[in-house]
């Protein structure tokens, strides 16, 4: 915090991996109150879940104050919960500085992620923003059984002119969701990657992307590795279309198709058959006589 406080030369400041805890790390935070030169800081698996939430209430927005030189801020695997998460939506709602913001693995569930995007609307500075292996398409406790909706991301994809990564792995999209959330870029000229790695899709992500291309330019890459499942023909399709494009998709494999199988019979076994068969008949007929 002192050094923060009256350090004028640092730019980067890495502190990941160092069992703080929240308290430490909003000592931290404090140091960047008055700081003008800091511009990337990486705090990533440090414990930063609090119960004590008085204590954080308007600090991330001390923190990230009108003169911040602040570029980037990294808290991947900080166990941030819902109200952290709320409270650094609130900071960015009229920061100008950070342009990256690494939110990876932190809990993040779908109150705060509606929050955060809300925020990150209209703002005019962040262009990537990582929010892999979270929970943004949760159920409501309320109806665990309510279908996981990505209207929220969607309202962000249509209104956003400043992102142009955007990390959504491993937040188990349905093919569904992952559809509209590739649908809701035909009309946004800025984001360039999307990444929907880990997630399941399937056809319906695939034809999204399909008519999206046919529309988009900005596009450079769509990436869903781990997951994206489809037909042979859906994926000649997609490559297709993606080679006729600026954009790259990444990741989609063929499903395995069952191989049909004829019932062959062996020829020496049916001669053998046809031969019994004779037999049992001439001494039917013996019978007979």
């Amino acid at each position: 915090m002192g050094l923060l406080q009256t350090g004028r030369a640092l730019k980067e400041l890495d502190l990941s991996e160092n069992a703080f805890r929240s308290d430490t790390v909003a000592d931290v935070f404090r140091g960047l109150a008055n700081n003008t030169t800091l511009e990337h800081m990486v705090l990533d698996e440090n414990m930063l879940h609090t119960v004590h939430d008085e204590a954080w209430i308007g600090l991330f927005s001390t923190a990230l104050h009108p003169r911040s030189a602040l570029v980037s801020l990294s808290m991947r695997a900080c166990s941030l919960g819902d109200f952290l998460v709320s409270e650094l939506a609130n900071a960015l709602f009229e920061n100008g500085s950070v342009r990256v913001l690494n939110l990876g693995s932190n809990y993040v569930s779908r109150s705060s992620a509606e929050l955060l995007l809300q925020s990150l609307a209209s703002n005019r500075a962040l262009t990537t923003l990582d929010l892999a292996s979270n929970c943004v398409l949760d159920a409501t406790e309320e109806d665990p059984t309510t279908r996981p909706s990505a209207d929220h991301v969607v309202t962000f994809l249509s209104s956003s002119t400043a992102v142009t990564m955007l990390d959504l792995s491993n937040n188990s999209l349905t093919d569904d969701a992952a559809a509209s959330i590739v649908h809701a870029t035909r009309d946004n000229a800025c984001l360039a990657r999307l990444y929907i790695c880990q997630n399941d899709v399937s056809e319906l992500t695939a034809d999204a992307i399909v008519d999206t291309l046919s529309k988009n330019e900005a596009l450079r890459l769509v990436d869903v590795s781990a997951g994206g499942r489809c037909s042979r023909k859906v994926v000649d399709k997609v490559r297709s279309v993606a080679s006729g494009s600026r954009c790259s998709v990444v990741g989609f494999e063929e499903e395995e198709e069952e191989e049909e199988f004829e019932e062959i019979v062996d020829e020496s076994d049916s001669d053998d058959a046809d031969a019994d068969a004779d037999a049992d008949a001439d001494a039917d007929a013996d019978a007979d006589a």
